[in-house]
């Protein structure tokens, strides 16, 4: 109607008058403290352990604000507590602590408060917290990591702390000669017969004794052969049944050969030790199986009836 005035600028009004009472207007220093969202509450309310200002701020002690330090529980401590080897928190917050964060203060007899109870695999070295050997920081000193093969190192323990068989090599963590980098970069496992990852005859026989590499490939030496497991290297004898050229057996035999992928004397000779020697044949051998077998080791001889016998 006419010269009425509607209800609702009546509740706009007020709540501006009430928004600008406590918010918009600048506190009154002698008898109010200024809250950290610009509300306004009586000095008599400041640190009542009240909320009053909706934000908390009311609740901060004193000592906080000049030459304290703020526990991550909300107490107030001394700022020269702060990293002095005590838990003055309660929370251990003022002993926190980074790469690089000094911990000569830190005792056996306190207890408290150690580098890696903050920077796992880190340690209170030289009174400044450093990650152990074997681990690096990050760039903002809070995590420290373990070295992987290939990553930076100035040290052999830098790496050998971290991944067994392994060394710094050119400013970077490498395996071993003979040992072989896993998937993950994680490990460095010792090679073997059939591994086709070498270059140089080294990278298979610091692993394996007795083998070399073949086209990227570790193979034994002839005269041997891999065993079930491709770790060793195994001396022939006279029976393997695993030969593929004559050289596989007489490398490891004098006078023995391959025939039909399995290892014999050579005619005229008689296997002796285990079948680690041929010996040459004698008149009065037991295991001839034709004349051959006699007369090639010892002149005007035969075999009859499995042994060597002079010809009549």
């Amino acid at each position: 109607m006419p010269g009425r005035t509607p209800s609702c600028n009546i509740g706009l009004t007020l709540l501006f008058v009430v928004i600008y009472s406590t918010v918009g207007k600048s506190c009154d220093d002698q008898r109010e403290f200024t809250c950290a969202n610009g509300r306004c509450i009586e000095l008599s309310k400041f640190n009542n352990t009240v909320n009053d200002c909706h934000d908390n701020s009311d609740e901060v002690l004193e000592m906080c604000k000049a030459g304290g330090f703020s526990c991550s529980n909300g107490k107030c401590i001394p700022g020269f507590y702060r990293l002095d080897g005590d838990d003055d928190c309660g929370d251990g917050s003022d002993e926190a602590k980074v790469i690089g964060t000094d911990c000569s203060k830190v005792s056996a007899d306190k207890n408290c408060c150690p580098c890696d109870r903050y920077v796992p695999g880190s340690e209170c070295i030289e009174g400044v917290c450093r990650c152990k050997k074997g681990y690096y920081s990050n760039d903002l000193g809070t995590i420290c990591m373990r070295r992987k093969v290939f990553e930076d190192c100035v040290t052999h323990e830098d790496c050998s702390k971290s991944v067994a068989n392994t060394a710094c090599i050119e400013n970077a963590c490498n395996c071993e000669s003979g040992y072989l980098v896993g998937d993950d970069r994680k490990s460095c496992n010792r090679r073997k017969i059939g591994d086709e990852t070498c270059f140089i005859d080294a990278d298979c026989e610091d692993a394996v004794m007795y083998s070399h590499c073949d086209n990227i490939t570790c193979v034994c030496n002839s005269g041997r052969y891999a065993t079930p497991d491709n770790t060793i290297c195994a001396l022939r004898v006279i029976g393997d049944n695993n030969c593929v050229i004559d050289s596989d057996c007489s490398d490891a035999v004098n006078n023995s050969l391959c025939r039909f992928g399995i290892c014999v004397c050579d005619i005229g000779y008689s296997k002796t030790d285990n079948g680690t020697r041929c010996r040459k044949r004698r008149i009065g051998d037991l295991d001839c199986s034709g004349d051959a077998d006699c007369s090639s080791a010892v002149g005007n001889s035969l075999c009859r009836n499995s042994v060597c016998a002079c010809v009549p």
